[in-house]
């Protein structure tokens, strides 16, 4: 599947300190060479989505909660609401 893809250019002004704009697109997803979960080949869009300049650790947020069982880590097979 030949794209005629074209960059453009696009300035943005974050108004959160930190957060950054990773465009969004259209792109081919899929494959038709490996598994077959994977076809077929469809056009996809994704939206625009702000993210943190860097990652963020869990060891980096403060905890919003403590000793709850939905807050330590465990599983519980449902979810807090």
């Amino acid at each position: 599947m030949a794209r005629d893809m074209h960059a453009q250019s696009v300035v943005v002004v974050s108004l959160v300190k930190g957060m950054v704009l990773v465009a969004g697109g259209s792109f081919v997803m899929g494959s038709v060479d490996f598994y077959p979960e994977e076809r077929p080949l469809r056009d996809v869009r994704a939206g625009d989505l702000w993210v943190d300049e860097h990652p963020v650790t869990k060891r980096a947020v403060p905890p919003v909660c403590s000793g709850h069982r939905a807050c330590d880590g465990r599983r519980t097979g449902s979810r807090p609401g």
